[in-house]
């Protein structure tokens, strides 16, 4: 499981052993990072019972180095998912020692192109070269899974898809309009 905020990790801990992605997302101001941007954030993650703490590791202007990120995160205890957006954020973060590389930001940055479904480009990439991926992004549909693992992806995680049923159900009632025009 992937989860957002102190109060729903804790909460989320507490009635499971499954292991849980734990992030913050808050801004700093004069950066663009906001997954888990500051050393505090790892510290508080950790001490709420995260067992793999994700943050941002793009190439964009941070408080604190992808290195010292994944420094602070491992002695917690925890385990590194660096969030990235391109081949090269992946490999760096992979390299620095990293124990999951996550497609999460891919086209959400100035240095990855938009796309309408997840990047498995990236995913291949990233796979072929040694990383432990978490395909992240865009994956909608069980289809868009399956072929993230076939990929080379380690594992999978579904956001929005499930988390945001109104998009759900506007893409259904979209569809139905379509049909009854």
């Amino acid at each position: 499981m992937r989860i957002e905020g102190l109060a729903n990790l804790e909460a989320t801990r507490s009635v499971t052993s499954a292991p849980i992605i734990g992030l913050v997302k808050r801004e700093v101001p004069g950066f663009p990072v906001y997954i888990t941007p500051e050393l505090s954030d790892v510290r508080a993650l950790a001490e709420r019972g995260a067992d793999i703490i994700a943050f941002d590791a793009t190439s964009r202007l941070r408080p604190v180095g992808v290195g010292e990120m994944i420094e602070a995160i491992k002695a917690q205890g925890c385990l590194v998912m660096a969030d990235i957006s391109t081949l090269e954020e992946g490999l760096e973060a992979h390299r620095l020692g990293a124990d999951f590389v996550g497609s999460t930001l891919s086209g959400y940055t100035d240095h990855s192109p938009p796309s309408s479904g997840p990047d498995l480009v990236l995913v291949r990439e990233l796979s072929r070269r040694g990383a432990r991926v978490i395909a992240e992004g865009r994956i909608a549909t069980p289809e868009q899974a399956k072929a993230a693992l076939e990929a080379g992806a380690f594992a999978v995680a579904v956001g929005t898809a499930l988390t945001r049923i109104e998009l759900l159900t506007q893409g259904f009632v979209d569809a139905l309009r379509r049909v009854a025009k």
